[in-house]
């Protein structure tokens, strides 16, 4: 689901995770600034569904940039259906790095 499909297009970083984390989804994102949200959250003890951090490396593909996000998230989609990952245990309150080298 994209920001646009439920009317958060324009809100800032705080409001979107909070919209997030009420509906318990997952950000995928490659905004700095939900890094430190993130990490604002953790200090207070708020609750989130997770992020994904797209990093620079993977932005500044100039090919395949949008494969290497696709078979990391499928990658933990898979790993929840199976079993083999949990979200509350392995994605909620954490940042999980999108990178060139593990997805690859």
């Amino acid at each position: 689901m994209r920001c646009q499909e439920v009317s958060m297009a324009d809100a800032d970083d705080e409001s979107q995770l909070e919209y997030a984390a009420r509906e318990n989804r997952t950000l995928v994102t490659a905004d700095d600034d939900l890094l430190r949200l993130h990490a604002a959250w953790q200090e207070s003890g708020k609750q989130h569904a997770g992020l994904f951090y797209i990093l620079p490396e993977v932005r500044n593909q100039k090919k395949g940039a949008t494969g290497i996000i696709v078979r990391a998230l499928h990658f933990y989609y898979e790993a929840t259906v199976s079993g083999a990952a949990v979200l509350e245990q392995d994605v909620y309150n954490q940042v999980r790095y999108i990178g060139v080298k593990e997805w690859t």
